[in-house]
């Protein structure tokens, strides 16, 4: 694969609605402007360990390529944000987590 013809990835902070904070990752065309597009909220397994990172991603570049949009979210629960992160997730199904 060549890397140039990628689509761009890059991390964005999400506000959630009790004040914290959530990192993802937002796969777009390559080329696209700053109009809207059509978005895919890529939700992954686990739920606690488990997270999403900046690297390649097979899934989002199918979807960028057709067009879309891919936004993937490290929810409460997600691993490599430190214990209390990870905790925060614990019980929370359905409710906070996400």
């Amino acid at each position: 694969l060549d890397p140039a013809a990628m689509a761009p990835t890059r991390a964005v902070s999400i506000p959630t609605r009790d004040g914290a904070r959530m990192v993802g990752y937002l796969t777009t065309p390559r080329g696209h402007g700053t109009g809207a597009l059509p978005t895919i909220l890529w939700v992954r397994g686990g739920p606690h360990g488990v997270r999403d990172t900046a690297d390649f991603d097979r899934t989002a570049q199918v979807f960028a390529q057709a067009g879309y949009a891919v936004l993937r979210v490290n929810y409460r629960g997600s691993g490599g944000f430190g214990l209390s992160f990870q905790e925060a997730g614990y019980g929370q199904w359905g409710a906070l987590m996400q």
